[in-house]
C-alpha cells in the first residue's frame, strides 16, 4: 500500500472515531481537527472509502448507538 493511501485511510478512520465519540457538534470540525484543508476535502474522501456522504455516514452512527443501547426495536 502506498503511504499517501495509508495516511488517507487513516483519517477516514479517525474520522469515523470522532464522529462516534460525539465530540464533535459538526462536520467540518471534524474535518479540520484532522487537518483537511476543506470540507470538499474531506467529503471526497469519505465517499471514496465509504461509498456515503459523511453527514449520511453520522446519521448511521447515531442510529448504531440507538440500536446499541436498545432504544430501537427489532
Amino acid at each position: 500500500m502506498p503511504p499517501q493511501l495509508f495516511i488517507r485511510v487513516r483519517r477516514v478512520n479517525e474520522a469515523l472515531r470522532m464522529m462516534h465519540s460525539g465530540s464533535y457538534e459538526r462536520l467540518s470540525d471534524v474535518a479540520y481537527a484532522l487537518n483537511y484543508y476543506d470540507q470538499s476535502h474531506f467529503i471526497r474522501d469519505m465517499k471514496m472509502f465509504s461509498w456515503v456522504s459523511p453527514k449520511h455516514m453520522a446519521m448511521k452512527v447515531s442510529e448504531f448507538h440507538s440500536d446499541l443501547t436498545g432504544s430501537s426495536y427489532l
